[in-house]
């Protein structure tokens, strides 16, 4: 049996809406003010569209100028007539404006009416639809008024003709779209109907795998399902984050612990066919190299205050940390807080112990400066996941010559294109140079313009984007 379904669309012209605005605001404000002149106007009703217009408006002198316009769905048009005939190729509501001036009379009106065609050439966007065998669908372009269409089947299959067919190899609900033009766009729009189609294949994919652990955390992921099509996508998972497609797939995991693996095995012929499934893998017996980093930056809110985060590179979390804070005093935690008694400069080192039984120290030197005047305390902040990991960008600063005498050299290695701040300060803080620099992802080289600087003692500061300083060095002239 046959099913014929009809869909016409309803067609909105926003320029329709446009004019009313318009003139809303317009007659809100004041803008076409009404002196010693009214303007107004009739209009006779043709065949094929024509609409004549009289000027009926008072207070006219031989000076006396006149603007018509009008808007709809063919688009705008204007004249400077008296009183003009406008001809409207396809049928709807229309909007006729005619605003009137004098200089010499210090006068000006304003006033639109609207107007109904139904005797012009029709403007519709619709079609119809016969649902055939083996998911097969026929369709019928019922549009008027327009000359181009473009349709989309929603299975990823589209056409330009004016009443194509298409085939969906699987079953399932889909929304089709026409959407249809005339020249010039003044006609225009789209339809839109959802075909449910039952008597095409099902969708045969399905999700299984196994895996083999091939040592030094290599694992390799293999299909089991020899019913999937042969040209069929695999992707896969890893803790939710995409790593890699193909069949089978190899993947080398960087600590141990548990890992939620997903394939996901889609029809690469109907991308709306897939499956997918996941499973724990348990990767022991790997080498213990953890790490741990921090990064600092001043807290924008409370003045004095420095934010520490903990982060690690693709290594298990820290489950203990000692905290050096080069004034002679240490703490221990993972989120300890310290403040600086004392004015001048401190190093700041940290020594993160691992579950492992690994460990690792990393140390900013002379990364914070306390003044007589202003009180430093460091916070180190546990973030929603109690470590941010992955979170620094930049590493490997080195600055060279030192001692100098002209310029600095930089090198930095960079996670990701950044622009670099290099902010140079003395011994007492104040700020000397500042400067800001693009780096591409990898190695970077550029040269800080130091010449003229006194012989002294200085610190540069470098920081990323974000405003988070990556390092701080002491240079001496």
């Amino acid at each position: 049996m046959k099913t014929t379904n009809r869909i016409i669309a309803t067609i909105i012209n926003p320029k329709r809406f446009f004019g009313l605005l318009v003139l809303s605001l317009c007659l809100s404000t004041g803008l076409f003010a009404q002196s010693t002149c009214t303007a107004s106007f009739t209009y006779t009703l043709g065949t094929n569209g024509q609409v004549s217009l009289t000027n009926t408006s008072v207070g006219t002198t031989t000076n006396t100028a006149y603007q018509w316009s009008w808007q709809g769905m063919s688009s705008w048009g204007y004249s400077y007539q008296t009183s003009p005939t406008i001809n409207f190729t396809y049928n709807g509501t229309y909007y006729i404006y005619l605003n009137m001036s004098d200089s010499n009379a210090n006068c000006q009106s304003y006033v639109m009416d609207s107007v109904v065609i139904t005797n012009a050439q029709a403007c519709q966007v619709s079609f119809t639809y016969t649902i055939g065998t083996n998911g097969q669908v026929s369709f019928t372009n019922t549009s008027q008024g327009n000359v181009s269409y473009y349709w989309n089947f929603g299975d990823g299959n589209s056409s330009t003709l004016t009443s194509p067919q298409n085939t969906y190899l699987y079953n399932g609900t889909y929304n089709v779209y026409v959407w249809a033009d005339t020249t010039g766009g003044y006609c225009g729009g789209y339809a839109q109907a959802t075909i449910v189609i039952t008597n095409a294949m099902a969708c045969g994919v399905m999700s299984a795998f196994t895996s083999t652990n091939s040592g030094s955390g290599v694992f390799i992921f293999t299909d089991t399902v020899s019913a999937n099509p042969a040209n069929a996508f695999h992707r896969w998972y890893v803790n939710g984050s995409y790593v890699g497609f193909g069949n089978p797939f190899t993947y080398t995991f960087n600590n141990n612990g548990t890992f939620t693996v997903c394939e996901q095995v889609q029809d690469s012929t109907f991308l709306g066919c897939a499956d997918s499934i996941c499973y724990n893998v348990t990767v022991s017996g790997m080498a213990c190299n953890d790490s741990a980093y921090f990064y600092l930056y001043q807290d924008s809110t409370q003045a004095g205050v420095w934010d520490a985060y903990l982060y690690t590179f693709n290594s298990a979390y820290p489950i203990n940390a000692v905290w050096t804070w080069g004034d002679g005093t240490s703490s221990t935690g993972l989120y300890p807080t310290h403040t600086y008694s004392t004015p001048g400069w401190y190093s700041i080192c940290v020594t993160a112990y691992f579950a492992c039984g690994d460990s690792s120290t990393y140390c900013e030197y002379d990364s914070v400066y306390r003044s007589s005047a202003q009180m430093v305390t460091i916070n180190v902040i546990n973030g929603s996941n109690g470590i941010h990991t992955n979170t620094k960008t930049m590493t490997g600063v080195k600055i060279y010559p030192n001692p100098f005498t002209d310029n600095l050299t930089v090198n930095l290695t960079s996670y990701e294109s950044n622009n670099v701040t290099c902010a140079m300060y003395d011994m007492m803080g104040n700020l000397i140079l500042k400067e800001n620099v693009n780096v591409n992802k990898g190695d970077n080289e550029f040269k800080l313009k130091t010449d003229g600087l006194n012989q002294g003692v200085y610190f540069i500061n470098i920081s990323g984007s974000d405003g988070k300083k990556v390092s701080t060095l002491k240079v001496v002239k």
